[in-house]
């Protein structure tokens, strides 16, 4: 496509220059572009155990200091560029790691945006936020085909643990989703058991009594599937 070919003319041009040429204005465009720079850095250092992490979540509250430093609010002109940003940051960064095998280092950037988005003060008519919330929620599915089981059950503790009101409520569907779908292993049955019933209880001691039915109704109609299911796998 378009893509390509742009890509290989820049390639071709890239190639016509000699080293010097290449290496004083790379130097130039990495002393100006932070995010580019921690890029490069660790393609250039690929046999590095773990990404720092803090490098890119720095990146990401620069993005957001940015973007609220007029009215601390993104309008909904700037709500795409601000997503698209974040987007990127998933695109390139998270899948490289990912793709190194760098399971953790990605599940902790991915899980750093997805709380902050429910977080940001940001007209979101558009609904940017869902889409980006799906794109994390793919890749969280990735992460754990790919996980060793330690990460695994690294990555279990940090699901359970944040539906706890640090994930606004609308997002924490695809955390509870996640939970459900995302363990399937037998060593998990016995936990998600437990973890259902502490959601029930959780829901039965809410103090808005509509909020309250409403997850009770949910956890409880989880509780019901989740024993049809086990049902079925013991007869198997």
């Amino acid at each position: 496509g378009k893509n390509n070919n742009k890509r290989e003319e820049i390639r071709k041009l890239v190639e016509s220059a000699d080293q010097e040429t290449v290496t004083l204005f790379l130097t130039d465009v990495l002393m100006e572009d932070e995010k580019l720079l921690v890029r490069f850095y660790n393609k250039v250092n690929k046999q590095v155990e773990d990404y720092d992490v803090s490098l890119y979540i720095k990146q990401i509250d620069d993005i957001l200091k940015h973007y609220l430093r007029r009215n601390h609010f993104i309008d909904y002109y700037q709500a795409n560029d601000f997503i698209s940003e974040l987007e990127d940051i998933i695109d390139k960064d998270v899948s490289d790691m990912m793709d190194n095998g760098n399971n953790l280092c990605a599940f902790e950037l991915l899980n750093y945006i997805f709380v902050l988005l429910g977080n940001v003060p940001m007209d979101d008519s558009d609904g940017g936020t869902g889409v980006l919330a799906n794109i994390i929620y793919e890749h969280w599915l990735e992460l754990l085909f790919q996980a060793k089981p330690q990460e695994k059950r690294k990555m279990y503790e940090w699901f359970t643990s944040h539906l706890d009101g640090s994930v606004i409520d609308y997002l924490e569907d695809d955390i509870e989703n996640i939970i459900m779908e995302g363990f399937k292993e037998k060593e998990y049955r016995k936990d998600k058991m437990a973890f259902i019933k502490s959601m029930i209880k959780k829901s039965q001691e809410e103090e808005s009594e509509w909020s309250g039915d409403y997850k009770l109704g949910k956890w409880a109609l989880r509780y019901l599937s989740y024993l049809k299911r086990k049902q079925h796998q013991i007869r198997k």
